[in-house]
């Protein structure tokens, strides 16, 4: 894998949940790892985080804009923010965590470069996340903004959105807001074959190869309905 990431929603009384990810020379991206609790303060949470990624490289650590408040649990003579608390417990190889973006319409963007993310079969999921496995079939559109996810709380159905939020700004800083089908990417390249059967056998082909090329990383442990969001 060419790079590998950890990213954060953090939560205290309502779960924090973290999720590592991996993406390939090609674009792929699997999200194999996860680690949700509750009540789990920022030193353990920092030390249970290093002891999960020991052995591996990586690059960057986004985390919820709320990490950027002041603790309760810090000395008083001494306030911290939450995310300044977890960054004193991490190991120093694992990198220093950050705010992820939280600018208006990030939201609504992250929802879109998942679905697409899924569309195009690049982005897999391991069973070793059961809790974002059982977060996505529970979402719903939001009725205010159908662009968008529904903000539900873990008291509502004991799933929340929790994970979601935690991949969405994983993904989301790693890859971007958003990216084009390939079957787009695929009709600009045709466009320039002048000759219409070499260009339906060029179209043809490349998308054959992109089909086969995700098949080929697929975990034979995904469920299928991880296709959709």
């Amino acid at each position: 894998w060419h790079k590998k990431w950890c990213s954060l929603d953090w939560g205290y009384d309502h779960p924090l949940t973290a999720h590592w990810h991996a993406q390939d020379e090609k674009g792929r991206v699997i999200t194999y790892r996860e680690h949700w609790k509750r009540g789990q303060n920022e030193q353990d949470l920092g030390r249970e985080l290093g002891k999960l990624s020991v052995g591996e490289k990586l690059i960057a650590f986004p985390i919820s804009w709320d990490a950027g408040k002041l603790s309760p649990r810090a000395m008083k003579d001494l306030p911290k923010s939450i995310m300044q608390m977890i960054a004193d417990a991490l190991p120093k190889d694992f990198p220093r965590p950050f705010p992820a973006d939280s600018s208006p319409g990030t939201r609504t963007s992250g929802a879109r470069l998942l679905s697409q993310l899924l569309d195009s079969d690049m982005w897999h999921i391991s069973e070793e996340c059961p809790r974002l496995i059982e977060c996505i079939p529970s979402l719903v559109r939001d009725p205010k903004n159908t662009e968008d996810v529904l903000k539900i709380d873990y008291s509502t159905n004991q799933i929340g959105d929790d994970s979601y939020d935690s991949v969405r700004m994983g993904l989301q800083y790693m890859l971007g807001s958003s990216r084009r089908p390939q079957s787009e990417i695929i009709a600009e390249q045709a466009r320039g074959i002048e000759d219409p059967v070499a260009r339906a056998l060029f179209i043809h082909k490349r998308t054959y190869q992109q089909q086969e090329s995700g098949r080929a990383v697929k975990p034979a442990n995904v469920p299928s309905w991880q296709k959709r969001i």
